[in-house]
């Protein structure tokens, strides 16, 4: 993040932290930029798994075009009760 005077004379470049609270001011306006409304995601075209009544809705994302970092050999436990927590392959 880079933070400038007005008339841009002066940059400032890293973090700022409100020192009476220690709050990290820069990582609260960067999650705040970088929020996505999830009523904005298209679950229309989502793949859907339904656990229980379906009222709890968990959103997971990925990068088909990567090697996904549980290509182990490691197999799934038959305990897992949700596919969606399972990150292994098989």
């Amino acid at each position: 993040m880079v933070y400038t005077d007005a008339s841009a004379s002066y940059i400032i470049s890293g973090k700022i932290y409100e020192a009476r609270t220690d709050r990290d001011l820069t990582e609260e306006r960067l999650r705040k930029l970088n929020a996505i409304r999830f009523d904005s995601l298209p679950l229309e075209q989502a793949v859907k798994v339904q656990r229980g009544n379906g009222k709890r809705v968990l959103a997971m994302f990925s990068d088909p075009t990567a090697r996904p970092a549980s290509s182990s050999s490691r197999p799934c436990s038959s305990s897992t009760t949700s596919p969606s927590m399972c990150s292994c392959t098989r």
